[in-house]
Protein backbone atom coordinates (compact mmCIF):
# COMPACT_ATOMS: atom_id res chain seq x y z
CA UNK A 1 0.00 0.00 0.00
CA UNK A 2 1.49 3.10 -0.89
CA UNK A 3 1.94 5.89 1.66
CA UNK A 4 -0.87 8.31 -0.09
CA UNK A 5 -3.53 5.01 0.38
CA UNK A 6 -2.01 4.54 3.84
CA UNK A 7 -2.65 8.02 4.81
CA UNK A 8 -6.46 7.75 3.20
CA UNK A 9 -7.29 5.30 4.84
CA UNK A 10 -6.23 6.44 8.33
CA UNK A 11 -8.09 9.62 7.76
CA UNK A 12 -11.05 7.07 7.12
CA UNK A 13 -11.01 5.40 10.03
CA UNK A 14 -10.46 8.53 12.33
CA UNK A 15 -13.43 10.37 10.76
CA UNK A 16 -15.50 6.81 11.39
CA UNK A 17 -14.37 6.46 15.13
CA UNK A 18 -14.96 9.96 15.44
CA UNK A 19 -18.55 9.38 13.92
CA UNK A 20 -19.10 6.58 16.01
CA UNK A 21 -18.31 8.42 19.37
CA UNK A 22 -20.26 11.24 18.36
CA UNK A 23 -23.02 8.71 17.73
CA UNK A 24 -22.43 6.69 21.05
CA UNK A 25 -22.44 10.46 22.96
CA UNK A 26 -26.08 11.53 20.97
CA UNK A 27 -27.64 8.42 21.75
CA UNK A 28 -26.80 8.72 25.53
CA UNK A 29 -28.01 12.23 25.92
CA UNK A 30 -31.00 10.78 23.79
CA UNK A 31 -31.50 7.70 26.83
CA UNK A 32 -31.19 10.34 29.74
CA UNK A 33 -34.08 12.67 28.21
CA UNK A 34 -36.01 9.51 27.59
CA UNK A 35 -35.55 8.61 30.91
CA UNK A 36 -36.19 11.81 32.47
CA UNK A 37 -39.62 12.14 30.27
CA UNK A 38 -40.42 8.88 31.63
CA UNK A 39 -39.67 9.54 34.98
CA UNK A 40 -42.37 12.72 34.97
CA UNK A 41 -44.97 10.64 32.70
CA UNK A 42 -44.53 8.11 35.34
CA UNK A 43 -44.90 10.66 38.48
CA UNK A 44 -47.94 12.05 36.47
CA UNK A 45 -49.35 8.78 35.91
CA UNK A 46 -49.45 7.70 39.99
CA UNK A 47 -50.43 11.31 40.85
CA UNK A 48 -54.39 12.31 39.97
CA UNK A 49 -55.67 15.41 42.01
CA UNK A 50 -52.88 15.47 44.44
CA UNK A 51 -53.55 12.10 45.31
CA UNK A 52 -51.11 9.17 44.53
CA UNK A 53 -52.31 5.75 43.63
CA UNK A 54 -50.22 2.46 44.57
CA UNK A 55 -51.71 0.32 41.29
CA UNK A 56 -51.82 -2.96 42.46
CA UNK A 57 -53.47 -2.23 45.91
CA UNK A 58 -55.36 1.04 45.00
CA UNK A 59 -54.55 2.28 47.98
CA UNK A 60 -54.53 5.95 47.81
CA UNK A 61 -51.70 8.99 49.77
CA UNK A 62 -51.89 12.54 49.51
CA UNK A 63 -49.45 14.02 47.45
CA UNK A 64 -48.20 16.26 50.09
CA UNK A 65 -48.29 16.12 54.02
CA UNK A 66 -46.91 18.19 56.81
CA UNK A 67 -45.24 21.37 55.61
CA UNK A 68 -43.39 20.73 52.49
CA UNK A 69 -43.25 16.94 52.67
CA UNK A 70 -43.93 15.46 48.98
CA UNK A 71 -44.83 12.24 47.86
CA UNK A 72 -42.09 10.67 45.06
CA UNK A 73 -43.33 7.27 44.98
CA UNK A 74 -45.43 4.61 46.13
CA UNK A 75 -44.83 0.58 45.95
CA UNK A 76 -46.14 -2.28 48.12
CA UNK A 77 -45.00 -4.88 50.38
CA UNK A 78 -45.48 -8.42 49.52
CA UNK A 79 -44.66 -11.89 51.53
CA UNK A 80 -44.27 -14.79 50.59
CA UNK A 81 -47.18 -17.35 52.00
CA UNK A 82 -47.97 -20.47 51.02
CA UNK A 83 -45.63 -20.35 47.84
CA UNK A 84 -47.77 -17.11 46.85
CA UNK A 85 -46.51 -13.35 47.40
CA UNK A 86 -49.40 -12.09 49.64
CA UNK A 87 -49.46 -7.84 49.28
CA UNK A 88 -49.64 -7.25 52.86
CA UNK A 89 -49.29 -3.33 52.73
CA UNK A 90 -48.86 -0.70 50.24
CA UNK A 91 -46.09 2.11 50.94
CA UNK A 92 -45.32 5.59 49.78
CA UNK A 93 -42.04 7.92 50.18
CA UNK A 94 -42.01 11.61 50.96
CA UNK A 95 -39.27 14.32 51.26
CA UNK A 96 -38.69 17.36 52.52
CA UNK A 97 -38.92 19.41 48.91
CA UNK A 98 -36.67 22.10 49.56
CA UNK A 99 -33.62 19.94 50.97
CA UNK A 100 -33.83 16.80 49.38
CA UNK A 101 -31.08 14.93 48.11
CA UNK A 102 -30.88 11.64 46.15
CA UNK A 103 -29.51 9.83 49.24
CA UNK A 104 -32.74 8.69 50.99
CA UNK A 105 -31.30 7.01 54.13
CA UNK A 106 -28.08 9.51 54.73
CA UNK A 107 -29.39 12.58 53.44
CA UNK A 108 -30.18 14.99 56.50
CA UNK A 109 -33.45 16.48 55.52
CA UNK A 110 -37.05 14.93 56.79
CA UNK A 111 -38.69 11.94 55.28
CA UNK A 112 -41.73 10.12 55.68
CA UNK A 113 -43.00 6.69 55.21
CA UNK A 114 -46.70 6.47 54.78
CA UNK A 115 -48.37 3.11 55.25
CA UNK A 116 -51.82 1.66 54.56
CA UNK A 117 -52.73 -2.14 54.95
CA UNK A 118 -53.86 -3.87 52.24
CA UNK A 119 -55.33 -6.80 54.44
CA UNK A 120 -56.44 -7.10 57.74
CA UNK A 121 -53.52 -8.39 59.75
CA UNK A 122 -52.88 -8.58 63.94
CA UNK A 123 -50.78 -6.24 65.60
CA UNK A 124 -48.89 -8.26 67.09
CA UNK A 125 -48.10 -9.87 63.39
CA UNK A 126 -47.29 -6.46 62.30
CA UNK A 127 -45.01 -5.43 64.98
CA UNK A 128 -43.01 -9.00 64.71
CA UNK A 129 -42.25 -8.37 61.11
CA UNK A 130 -40.78 -4.95 61.82
CA UNK A 131 -38.93 -6.08 64.30
CA UNK A 132 -37.47 -9.19 62.58
CA UNK A 133 -36.14 -6.30 60.19
CA UNK A 134 -35.62 -3.59 62.39
CA UNK A 135 -33.21 -5.28 65.04
CA UNK A 136 -30.27 -6.69 63.02
CA UNK A 137 -30.15 -3.36 61.42
CA UNK A 138 -29.42 -1.54 65.26
CA UNK A 139 -27.05 -4.52 65.87
CA UNK A 140 -25.41 -3.33 62.35
CA UNK A 141 -25.42 -0.08 62.83
CA UNK A 142 -23.86 -0.46 66.51
CA UNK A 143 -21.35 -2.31 65.56
CA UNK A 144 -20.43 0.05 62.78
CA UNK A 145 -20.14 3.20 65.53
CA UNK A 146 -17.99 0.67 67.54
CA UNK A 147 -15.82 -0.33 65.01
CA UNK A 148 -14.78 3.27 63.73
CA UNK A 149 -10.86 3.71 64.31
CA UNK A 150 -8.75 6.77 65.41
CA UNK A 151 -6.27 8.40 62.40
CA UNK A 152 -3.83 5.57 63.88
CA UNK A 153 -5.83 2.88 62.67
CA UNK A 154 -6.47 2.35 66.42
CA UNK A 155 -10.41 1.09 67.73
CA UNK A 156 -11.45 4.36 70.01
CA UNK A 157 -12.97 2.92 73.80
CA UNK A 158 -14.98 5.96 73.98
CA UNK A 159 -16.78 5.18 70.54
CA UNK A 160 -17.53 1.67 71.46
CA UNK A 161 -18.77 2.75 74.54
CA UNK A 162 -20.82 5.12 72.87
CA UNK A 163 -21.86 2.16 70.76
CA UNK A 164 -23.39 0.12 72.86
CA UNK A 165 -25.52 3.11 74.44
CA UNK A 166 -26.77 3.65 71.52
CA UNK A 167 -27.64 0.19 70.34
CA UNK A 168 -29.62 0.48 73.95
CA UNK A 169 -31.32 3.30 73.47
CA UNK A 170 -32.33 1.93 70.04
CA UNK A 171 -33.79 -1.28 71.60
CA UNK A 172 -35.54 0.83 74.16
CA UNK A 173 -37.48 2.53 71.32
CA UNK A 174 -38.03 -0.84 69.23
CA UNK A 175 -39.66 -1.82 72.77
CA UNK A 176 -41.62 1.14 73.21
CA UNK A 177 -42.81 0.96 69.11
CA UNK A 178 -44.17 -3.05 71.02
CA UNK A 179 -45.85 -1.02 73.51
CA UNK A 180 -47.84 1.03 71.54
CA UNK A 181 -48.46 -1.37 68.97
CA UNK A 182 -49.74 -4.05 71.71
CA UNK A 183 -52.86 -0.78 72.83
CA UNK A 184 -54.37 -2.13 69.16
CA UNK A 185 -55.37 -5.77 68.45
CA UNK A 186 -55.92 -5.97 64.64
CA UNK A 187 -55.26 -3.69 61.93
CA UNK A 188 -58.22 -3.59 59.35
CA UNK A 189 -57.38 -3.13 55.83
CA UNK A 190 -57.19 0.22 55.11
CA UNK A 191 -55.29 1.27 58.50
CA UNK A 192 -52.91 4.07 57.87
CA UNK A 193 -49.67 4.30 59.24
CA UNK A 194 -47.15 7.14 58.97
CA UNK A 195 -43.36 7.52 60.10
CA UNK A 196 -41.81 10.85 59.96
CA UNK A 197 -38.01 11.27 60.32
CA UNK A 198 -36.90 14.15 61.26
CA UNK A 199 -33.22 16.05 60.40
CA UNK A 200 -30.10 14.82 62.44
CA UNK A 201 -30.41 17.83 64.84
CA UNK A 202 -33.92 16.98 66.02
CA UNK A 203 -34.08 15.89 69.31
CA UNK A 204 -37.37 13.85 68.38
CA UNK A 205 -35.53 11.27 65.60
CA UNK A 206 -38.86 9.93 64.64
CA UNK A 207 -42.72 10.27 65.17
CA UNK A 208 -45.27 7.50 64.17
CA UNK A 209 -48.55 8.79 63.63
CA UNK A 210 -51.29 6.06 63.96
CA UNK A 211 -54.47 5.28 65.96
CA UNK A 212 -55.73 8.49 65.72
CA UNK A 213 -52.30 9.64 67.97
CA UNK A 214 -48.93 10.01 67.17
CA UNK A 215 -45.92 8.25 69.01
CA UNK A 216 -42.43 9.97 69.28
CA UNK A 217 -38.84 8.37 69.57
CA UNK A 218 -35.41 9.89 70.21
CA UNK A 219 -33.56 7.37 68.82
CA UNK A 220 -31.56 8.58 66.26
CA UNK A 221 -30.25 4.56 65.79
CA UNK A 222 -33.38 3.28 65.79
CA UNK A 223 -34.57 5.74 63.36
CA UNK A 224 -32.20 5.17 60.49
CA UNK A 225 -32.14 1.25 61.17
CA UNK A 226 -36.55 1.66 60.34
CA UNK A 227 -35.59 3.80 57.47
CA UNK A 228 -33.31 1.30 56.36
CA UNK A 229 -35.48 -0.95 56.38
CA UNK A 230 -37.32 0.45 53.39
CA UNK A 231 -34.61 2.61 51.37
CA UNK A 232 -31.16 0.70 52.88
CA UNK A 233 -29.61 -1.17 50.69
CA UNK A 234 -31.11 -4.72 51.21
CA UNK A 235 -34.89 -3.15 51.02
CA UNK A 236 -38.16 -5.30 52.19
CA UNK A 237 -39.23 -4.13 48.79
CA UNK A 238 -36.68 -3.27 46.07
CA UNK A 239 -39.20 -2.31 43.13
CA UNK A 240 -40.51 0.21 45.98
CA UNK A 241 -37.39 1.61 46.50
CA UNK A 242 -36.94 2.02 42.92
CA UNK A 243 -40.21 3.91 42.82
CA UNK A 244 -38.81 6.02 45.05
CA UNK A 245 -35.56 6.88 43.44
CA UNK A 246 -37.23 7.26 39.64
CA UNK A 247 -39.47 9.66 42.01
CA UNK A 248 -36.51 11.94 43.25
CA UNK A 249 -35.27 11.38 39.86
CA UNK A 250 -38.45 12.82 38.13
CA UNK A 251 -38.44 15.99 40.94
CA UNK A 252 -35.28 16.55 39.78
CA UNK A 253 -35.34 16.75 36.34
CA UNK A 254 -38.73 19.15 36.55
CA UNK A 255 -36.13 21.84 38.03
CA UNK A 256 -34.40 21.89 35.00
Amino acid sequence: MSAMQSSLSTSINDRRCSYQSLKTNSQAKVSINDRKRFNKRQQKKMIRNGILVEEQTKAKFQETIDDGLIAVGCGVREKKVAFMNVKVYAVAFYVEKSKYTKQLLDGDFTKAIAIELARDCASKDFYAALDEAVRPRIARIATDMATKEDCDGNFMTTTAEEAEEAEERALDDLDELKRFMSGKDKLPSGEKIAFVFNAKESAIALEMRAFSTTKTFKSHEFARALLDVYVGDDPISPSAKDNFLAGVAALESSKM
